[in-house]
């Protein structure tokens, strides 16, 4: 990356401090800018001050859950073209045919979240 290109912000939408951490440090590393919300209304507080480039979320959130995270950033003209990876620990309610980029299973190693995230901005997934 040169000085004048910025890295790719990844927003990491996780409600366990480990999973979160996980991704976090493994994107920080592989040379992302990385945000992380605990919750879908905090995700959805963050990309509108901050629109992410991609959002990692969890399937299971408490309050607002990913289906209405990704249901909001559908209906929205400025946060559609936003891709996202759910990562879910079952696939029930969730297609690899989603909108998003992927549907990872967990567990899940972090260089498989890492890889997605490369491949979707690099718009070589499926629907890309």
């Amino acid at each position: 990356m040169t000085s004048t290109e910025r890295a790719k912000l990844i927003l990491v939408v996780e409600d366990d401090d480990t999973v979160r951490s996980q991704y976090t440090f493994g994107l920080a590393f592989a040379g992302f800018a990385v945000s992380e919300a605990r919750s879908g209304f905090e995700a959805l507080q963050k990309i509108e001050s901050r629109r992410p480039d991609l959002v990692i979320l969890d399937s299971t959130l408490q309050g607002i859950d990913a289906g209405a995270v990704r249901a909001e950033l559908a209906s929205n003209p400025h946060t559609r073209h936003i891709p996202v990876i759910v990562v879910t620990g079952t696939c029930d309610g969730f297609s690899p045919s989603m909108d998003g980029c992927f549907v990872l299973q967990k567990p899940l190693a972090t260089w498989r979240v890492i890889e997605a995230v490369a491949r979707c901005l690099d718009g070589s997934a499926s629907g890309q």
